[in-house]
């Protein structure tokens, strides 16, 4: 983002009442930047997560929007089952971000080595980027064979004719993201209670759920039909879509920004604007 960019979003914000907010899998992707090292693309990792976590200090609100699992478990009731090895706890997560942002060197973020003159005075924090690195390739793995086992599912293209025997897969890779892997594995579908299957399921097939599994089901149509290339990224859009309560927006590029900031009033969401048209009848269990 540049600085004229920054500029326009907060003119916006003064003059629309926007609030800008980020969410605990923005910060997940950011860390596991740090993690992975010194890349082509990313030859200083530290300066640059460091110079995006401090617009996101400057642009958005201070209270942190929950990961989209939390959401999704606390809507559908069954947040109990959340483990926070798993999902970083949000109030921490706001702490760490000014940390970052204030951060003089990677020793200022992971607790090594010699504090800088900037830091003194601050809690000796200890954030481990080689972690949530981990997090964000069991991730890339586990997406990528869930995609790659579509063909398992559907033989040949995805039409309104076989789009059922989509459900079964849709279901699995649901379970998996939103109850298996926070549960840090602990919780499997069977280990469910009947009602609190009807919650879980109930959760996908109406409201924001019904957006997530739109936006699976255009991946696995990406993938069937026109053959494209798998994205791990499409797990994280797809889920970030489950945030969507309380009159948030989701906007993908600038194209729909400004198609929404040209009215006054936002009265409807569409995050996919520039989706072709999904196949529909994937609204059951």
């Amino acid at each position: 983002m540049s600085r004229k960019e920054e500029e326009t979003l907060t003119l916006h914000k003064a003059q629309r009442g926007f609030r800008y907010r980020y969410s605990v899998t923005n910060y997940v992707e950011l860390l596991s930047r740090l993690g992975r090292g010194p890349t082509s693309n990313w030859p200083n990792p530290f300066v640059r997560v460091r110079a995006a976590f401090r617009r996101i200090r400057r642009l958005c609100e201070p209270v942190v929007l929950q990961s989209p699992e939390m959401a999704f478990l606390q809507e559908t009731g069954l947040s109990h089952y959340l483990d926070p090895r798993w999902v970083p706890d949000p109030q921490q997560t706001a702490i760490a971000i000014d940390l970052i942002a204030r951060a003089e060197t990677l020793g200022d973020i992971t607790g090594t080595g010699i504090q800088t003159v900037g830091s003194l005075g601050t809690p000796r924090w200890v954030v481990n980027p080689d972690h949530y690195f981990k997090l964000t390739q069991i991730d890339e793995t586990s997406i990528t064979n869930m995609i790659e086992s579509l063909g398992e599912y559907v033989a040949g293209s995805l039409t309104k004719e076989n789009v059922k025997s989509l459900v079964p897969w849709f279901t699995k890779l649901a379970v998996f993201f939103l109850l298996f892997r926070p549960s840090s594995r602990r919780i499997a579908l069977a280990d469910l209670r009947p009602e609190e299957k009807d919650r879980f399921f109930g959760g996908l097939t109406s409201g924001v759920g019904k957006m997530f599994q739109a936006h699976i089901t255009l991946v696995a149509k990406k993938t069937l039909d026109w053959g494209e290339k798998i994205d791990p990224n499409d797990l994280y859009d797809a889920m970030q879509l489950l945030l969507l309560q309380d009159g948030r927006l989701f906007i993908t590029n600038d194209t729909n920004f400004f198609r929404h900031t040209k009215d006054s009033f936002v009265k409807r969401v569409v995050p996919w604007e520039s989706f072709k048209q999904p196949p529909s009848g994937l609204h059951q269990h």
